[in-house]
């Protein structure tokens, strides 16, 4: 008789370490009081299920995975339950997409640089200016999936156990045709879930046209963001470990 394959839920330990990697819906909104975020609010749910969970939130507004990559390098802690979202700003269309000043680290010479540069983009934005300039995302794809591999790889170097969720980004309200770019970065995000065995979170099937779980046309609220983790965790429980992620979306 074939015993039940243990699930993603039941490898984690109960004295519990949590990383998140992100943008702005990870760190959550200046708008919002601390704590309104998904990983305080998946922190607060397990500790309600018995776990002694340690937080570190490495989420920042603005962050693309360039950041996630600088980060995770920064990082040298072992954890058990690893979330990352990037996709948001890597997928943002700009002119000159080759000139970026990183958010992380933030001093102030960084901090100039983005004020001289998003002076200079705004002087850029006309249309017969846009047909001269090269325009593209901040970050392309093929570099999207390499600094995601990587973020992985230094995840798991630190803890081969770890569980590791790739959860995607949150749809913009009432901009379609982002959407249709930031889907790209979603699918990539997917397709690395399969490759690495990483749990892979839809989070746009949650809350997509759910406008209650929104802030504004970025942000989710508290409500949201206790949703996504409620079904986090539903989607840990219901996932073997070793299983394929194709059929892990929320």
């Amino acid at each position: 008789m074939n015993r039940p394959r243990e699930t993603l839920f039941e490898r984690l330990p109960t004295a519990l370490k949590l990383q998140a990697f992100g943008d702005c819906n990870t760190e959550g909104s200046e708008k919002l009081p601390p704590g309104e975020c998904v990983p305080t609010k998946l922190q607060q749910q397990l500790t309600h299920l018995g776990f002694d969970v340690n937080l570190e939130n490495h989420g920042g507004t603005m962050n693309c995975s360039r950041e996630g990559l600088s980060r995770s390098r920064d990082n040298n802690t072992a954890a058990d339950l690893v979330l990352i979202n990037y996709g948001l700003v890597d997928s943002w269309h700009t002119s000159l997409p080759q000139l970026y000043v990183p958010y992380y680290p933030n001093g102030r010479l960084s901090k100039w640089g983005r004020k001289v540069l998003k002076s200079l983009k705004r002087r850029l934005r006309s249309p017969w200016i846009r047909k001269i300039l090269p325009v593209g995302p901040v970050v392309t794809l093929e570099e999207f999936r390499q600094n995601i591999s990587t973020i992985i790889n230094d995840v798991r170097r630190r803890n081969q156990e770890s569980v590791i969720m790739l959860w995607s980004t949150v749809p913009v309200r009432g901009d379609a045709a982002r959407n249709l770019l930031i889907a790209d970065y979603n699918r990539c995000l997917q397709s690395l879930a399969d490759e690495f065995d990483c749990e892979y979170f839809a989070v746009e099937s949650l809350i997509l046209n759910r406008d209650e779980f929104y802030l504004d046309s970025v942000h989710m609220n508290g409500d949201g963001a206790n949703t996504v983790a409620r079904r986090m965790i539903e989607a840990l429980r219901n996932h073997s470990a070793g299983s394929s992620s194709a059929s892990r979306a929320a």
